[in-house]
């Protein structure tokens, strides 16, 4: 695999966890069933959501958040803009760079609102020492990096923990090279059992899309 060099994939994961800290708040789409720790059926045995080449399905409860159509007023635009430092209606601008996101629809959990962060990068993927230092460098704690094979290959899962002012987040990142450049899939959650169903789903059900 080709390498990304380490400062760049810092920066990739900064701009992913400065969405994390103290997201509270409702949706801007209609909630999903109410249901946990199984997949959302795929009628036709396509996947439930596809993004940069990439389908792949979710456990269900959760739902995306459209930062292009959301309510600027909304509690989940201010939460997150009040994270990133600026005004609701500077998140288009801001998340211009994030293909999919995605929030737990039972809402936020110890002052935290679960999330799922879909974005590209450039390059393959690097060793995994590096990716463990990418991550130790933003402040995670690593519990595993493991390298698993998929119908796309192989991709890695990366477990994680992230203490914040508030709370400590449990994390699962799954990064998919794809073609010239990698796909990441990070999860950000409270619940160390959720985030690890989530990346086990979408590493069970990765296809071409």
């Amino acid at each position: 695999m080709g390498s990304l060099g380490g400062t760049r994939l810092v920066a990739l994961l900064a701009v992913a966890l400065l969405l994390l800290g103290g997201c509270t708040g409702d949706g801007d789409e209609p909630p999903r069933p109410d249901a946990s720790g199984s997949p959302v059926p795929s009628p036709t045995g396509t996947p439930e959501l596809t993004v940069l080449g990439l389908g792949f399905d979710l456990p269900t409860g959760w739902r995306t958040f459209d930062v292009e159509r959301a309510d600027s007023a909304s509690e989940t635009a201010r939460a997150v803009a009040e994270q990133l430092g600026m005004s609701p209606r500077q998140l288009p601008e801001r998340l211009a760079t994030t293909e999919l996101y995605l929030v737990w629809k039972g809402g936020a959990e110890d002052g935290f609102l679960p999330s799922i962060d879909v974005y590209p990068g450039p390059g393959g993927v690097p060793a995994d020492e590096e990716i463990e230092q990418d991550f130790v460098r933003v402040g995670a704690e690593v519990s595993d990096v493991s390298r698993q094979d998929t119908t796309v290959g192989e991709v890695v899962v990366v477990t994680y923990t992230l203490p914040t002012r508030d709370t400590t987040i449990e994390g699962a990142t799954v990064v998919v090279p794809h073609g010239d450049r990698i796909v990441i899939i990070a999860v950000s959650e409270v619940d160390r059992a959720r985030a690890d169903d989530v990346a086990d789903t979408v590493v069970a059900s990765l296809v071409e899309a």
